[in-house]
């Protein structure tokens, strides 16, 4: 299996597959979100002991605030960090040191925000565990949860506290905060979502991505848009107010 190396990056530290399958992570390590058995930062690069068997293979990575999953070519799961809302899925202790598989199967893709983590599999099914303020689980901070979509998804993306998503039809949708406009709803209320809401787009969505507070769609046709908060024009806009 020829693999695309790929590389994942939040506030603190960056980690990237590379094309033969392994893991990479380094900087800060106060939450054990390099996945290296203790808690102490470093420079250094690391190679976290991902416990997946020989003939399986890391194909992405993504970094939540303080807590990180690596996917396999198996659809397998594999998280650390912090795991005080349950952003991995178990009701484990508040920090995993080492990478520990996860009760996710068949995954396909996986996108960590601020204490929550939400992945969708091959069959086009969304799911979502962590922090109760995102996904509309009043019952508290939830385990692994279904959220229904209309139609398959196709590619996800998380900020620090909202989420979006492609689906099959080409719709996108969003949820969570909207304090900062990052939902892209252009409804002048700033209200947030607990609910995915479809966005009423003027181009076809291929790809999407967030940052903390911040979206960006690019279409089928290769333009980029993007909105949320700008003011260190991290939208490449000049105007440094929030983008609707």
């Amino acid at each position: 299996m020829n693999l695309e190396p790929s590389c994942s990056s939040i506030a603190w530290m960056t980690a990237l597959t590379t094309i033969d399958g392994s893991l990479i992570s380094w900087g800060s390590n106060t939450e054990s979100q390099l996945g290296i058995g203790n808690m102490r930062s470093t420079p250094d690069l690391h190679y976290p002991a991902i416990p997946m068997t020989p003939d399986d293979e890391i194909t992405a990575f993504s970094a939540g605030w303080t807590h990180s999953c690596a996917l396999t070519k198996k659809g397998c799961v594999y998280g650390w960090g912090t795991n005080s809302h349950r952003e991995l899925g178990e009701a484990w202790e508040s920090n995993i040191l080492k990478p520990r598989r996860l009760n996710f199967h068949n995954v396909r893709k996986i996108a960590g925000g601020s204490e929550f983590t939400v992945f969708s599999t091959h069959n086009g099914e969304l799911f979502f565990c962590g922090r109760s303020d995102v996904g509309a689980f009043p019952e508290g901070d939830t385990p692994i949860r279904q959220i229904v979509t209309e139609s398959e998804v196709t590619d996800l993306a998380c900020g620090y506290t909202h989420v979006m998503f492609i689906t099959r039809d080409k719709s996108l949708y969003v949820f969570g905060k909207a304090d900062e406009n990052q939902l892209g709803l252009n409804d002048g209320k700033y209200t947030n979502h607990m609910i995915p809401v479809k966005l009423e787009l003027n181009f076809v969505p291929a790809k999407i991505a967030c940052g903390g507070w911040h979206s960006f769609a690019i279409s089928d046709t290769g333009d980029l848009y993007g909105w949320g908060y700008n003011t260190s024009k991290q939208l490449w806009l000049d105007d440094t107010g929030n983008i609707v």
